[in-house]
This record gives C-alpha cells, structure tokens and sequence, in this order.
C-alpha cells in the first residue's frame, strides 16, 4: 500500500507524460494504458479460486495496474490540448471533463459494495468486467479524440 500510495502515484503522471511524449500524443497512451490493463485484469480473472502460492505474482500485477493507472491519471487532461481547445476555455472544458471523467466516482463504491454483499465473491467478477468496461471506453474515447484531432488538422 505504501509503495501504491507514495512510490507509484509520485512517478505515475511524469512517467506517462514522458511515454506520451515519445508516442506524440497523449491518447496513444490512454489506448496502450487500456490495453494493458484490460490483459492484466483479464490475467487476474484466469486464475482459479483459492490457488495457492500466487499471492506474489498478484501482488506484482496488481502494482503494475496501479503503476499504468497512475500514468494515465496524471496526464488525462493534457488530451483538450490535442482537439486544440482555445486557450480561454481549457477551464471550462477540463471542468466539464472532470465532471464526466469523475461522475463514476460517486457510485462506483456502492455499486461494488452492492455487488459483493449480493453476489459474494462472484461480485469481484462483476467489478473486474465494470473495469475492462471502462477500459474500454477508454480506448473507444481516445480513438474519437485522434480522429477529431486528424479532422481539426486537415481543416
């Protein structure tokens, strides 16, 4: 936890600005980001229940979400600036966005609190599947913003 907490979120946003720096834009992160971590919850699914001696290798794809999370958190709002918002509204952009992008924040909690008090441990199963869900609008969304960003430059 401490090295979630403290180690991964202070390198996250810097590593993730540098990888998207060198990719040239910030949405091929988020799409690569997705990917990722769709295979390694996908990864996490396929191990059967109550398997013995995994907890290390868990732990170890567990902070490599996390780490792959953090990159995607700290540059997420660096993508207005590739639909080229003007300058006098990014504030008002990346407060709606912040709306949006954190509305599920408000639930996501009690869904999943629901979910496990329903369903027991099958619960987990619904939350790893909300994940790639999301992941995958991820993906869905960064595509639509490269190809508002290609129609925005050919104009």
């Amino acid at each position: 936890s401490i090295l979630r907490s403290y180690g991964l979120k202070l390198f996250g946003g810097p590593v993730g600005g540098i990888i998207a720096d060198r990719l040239g834009s910030i949405c091929k992160l988020m799409i690569g980001g997705s990917v990722v971590c769709i295979a390694l919850i996908g990864v996490v699914m396929a191990f059967p229940a109550g398997t013995a001696g995994v907890v290390g290798i868990l732990t170890v794809i567990t902070l490599i979400l996390a780490a792959v999370n953090f990159m995607m958190k700290g540059t997420m709002f660096a993508s207005v600036s590739e639909v080229n918002v003007p300058k006098h509204l990014t504030g008002s952009a990346v407060g709606i966005v912040t709306l949006l992008g954190w509305l599920p924040d408000t639930f996501m909690s009690t869904m999943f609190g629901g979910w496990l008090d329903k369903y027991g441990n099958d619960g987990y199963n619904y939350i790893f599947y909300y994940l790639i869900a999301m992941c995958a609008l991820c993906i869905v969304t960064s595509l639509l913003i490269i190809r508002v960003k290609k129609k925005t430059a050919a104009a």
